[in-house]
């Protein structure tokens, strides 16, 4: 019996007379023509899809903004892998994507302090093309650091981060830098030279933990925001006295541990400083003296001041009385009224915040809670500041002995302790002769009470209203079971159920 004729397939010339080698080679050849065809015809059919008509300039302006730093120099929160994903779409999208150098400009791992591979720096800098750069070093070999060595006269942002000894890094601070606005140099274990390369657009200047940093080189006139902290190299308070006036622009200033002695041998100027556009100003140093010395010689009048107590400073360093005696001389010698108080136990700092106005001479001093206590509270408040001008106090815990002061018009008490001491300076009936407490109270905000804990309150306000001294406005905020009305016969009640309502 015959076998069954198989119809076969293959094209005829492969049947006629071709050996085994070049059939394959033929085959070979044909299944690349008809594979390059149907990626054609792929890609033909794909370019009639809605997403591949967006036209090129507005499908790059869309990449553009995926990378949105939101105001920030070196986003630490850039997706990386979406840059990428972008050029894998289709075919449009990956030329629109390598032909929009603001994808690529930042130069940084998603993880900051993820050093950046060699060629992934030199793939990024060729994308970016001549746009200015972003760029984030994290323990950088000395193969990266001079790969941007050429690129350094459109490097825009330049953060710097755990330099590592035996590393040459003044190549790249020695060049020009015309468009840098921003120079971060962190935690750096080898000591850094002066950057003497021209920078006229240097805005921003951070420099901490760095064994060496002479500021004069890296002052601008333009500087609005300079950082040093815990460098190597101290800061002499007349020097730096001496600097700050032709930093008219300068908005934020930041001290961490960086002035180099604790006494008042600099001399102060003849004038006091004014740097009408400084905003914030926050120094964290042991070394009181030399810390109110430095603010002496400044004028601030819109400027939100916080001296912090670091923590990690051994007590022996400076004692609370040192400070506190510091504090009282220097609100002493700026002769502001202090009208607002606000003391707030948030761990692991006690805060005690004064100022004259909402806007100006607003000073934060913070203080570990384990080295605070009631009667240190009472120093810093009773004792070293003058408070016949007080008008408002907020606490959370802390309240000092203020009864008496006849400006007081508004006092906000958050949370239980707080409320218990309020209740125990009020007299529920004044005796005759005797002072009545808080004379000028007219509005009092309780914020996180339970209805348990208010017991003696509607008592407290009874008094007050028979003695003439009934409240204006009480408000209740985050007191969910409150029970409101019985407090309504004494003053006009604001609870955050009615404003729900």
């Amino acid at each position: 019996m015959m076998a069954a004729h198989v119809p076969s397939n293959l094209p005829s010339f492969i049947l006629h007379g071709l050996c085994m080698e070049d059939a394959y080679t033929k085959l070979d050849k044909e299944i690349a023509q008809l594979q390059e065809r149907l990626c054609s015809l792929r890609t033909l059919r794909n370019s009639l899809a809605p997403i591949s008509k967006v036209p090129t300039e507005l499908l790059s302006k869309m990449f553009s903004h995926t990378q949105d730093r939101t105001g920030s120099s070196f986003p630490d929160e850039v997706n990386f892998d979406t840059r990428f994903f972008l050029s894998w779409v289709c075919r449009h999208w990956r030329f629109t994507a390598l032909a929009t150098p603001s994808l690529w400009n930042i130069i940084s791992m998603k993880n900051r302090e993820t050093p950046i591979h060699m060629d992934f720096a030199k793939e990024f800098i060729l994308r970016s093309r001549k746009s200015d750069l972003s760029v984030n070093l994290s323990r950088p070999t000395l193969e990266v650091l001079n790969a941007f060595v050429p690129e350094m006269h459109r490097v825009q942002h330049l953060r710097v981060l755990h330099l590592q000894p035996d590393l040459e890094f003044d190549a790249l601070l020695i060049q020009a830098a015309p468009v840098l606005a921003s120079l971060e140099l962190l935690e750096s274990s080898i000591p850094v030279e002066p950057m003497s390369g021209v920078h006229p657009q240097l805005q921003s200047l951070i420099v901490t933990g760095l064994d060496f940093v002479t500021p004069s080189e890296l002052i601008t006139p333009v500087l609005t925001r300079l950082h040093i902290a815990k460098s190597g190299y101290v800061v002499d308070v007349g020097y730096l006295l001496g600097i700050l006036p032709s930093l008219q622009n300068l908005m934020e200033l930041v001290l961490v541990q960086s002035f180099n002695n604790d006494d008042t041998t600099a001399t102060s100027p003849s004038e006091r400083i004014c740097l009408p556009e400084l905003q914030t100003l926050s120094i964290v140093d042991d070394k009181a003296s030399t810390m109110f010395h430095f603010l002496e010689g400044l004028d601030l009048p819109h400027t939100a001041i916080t001296l912090t107590w670091p923590e990690e400073v051994d007590a022996t360093g400076m004692s609370m009385d040192s400070f506190g005696a510091k504090l009282g001389e220097y609100v002493a010698n700026i002769s502001i009224p202090i009208r607002h108080v606000k003391l707030e136990r948030i761990f692991p700092n006690f805060i005690l915040d004064f100022s004259s106005t909402p806007s100006q001479h607003r000073y934060s001093c913070r203080f570990p809670t384990q080295e605070l206590d009631s009667e240190d509270t009472d120093f810093f408040v009773g004792h070293s500041f003058r408070l016949d001008d007080l008008e408002t106090i907020y606490t959370n815990d802390v309240f000092t002995s203020l009864p008496w002061l006849t400006k007081l018009r508004s006092v906000t008490l958050d949370g239980e302790s707080a409320m218990e001491q309020f209740l125990g300076m009020c007299e529920w009936r004044p005796k005759k002769g005797k002072k009545k407490p808080f004379p000028a109270l007219k509005e009092l905000t309780i914020c996180h009470i339970k209805d348990a804990d208010l017991h003696g309150l509607d008592k407290v306000l009874a008094s007050r209203f028979k003695a003439k001294m009934g409240l204006d406005k009480l408000v209740f905020s985050e007191c969910p079971d409150v029970d409101v009305n019985k407090f309504r016969d004494f003053s006009k009640v604001i609870s955050n159920q009615m404003l729900k309502s």
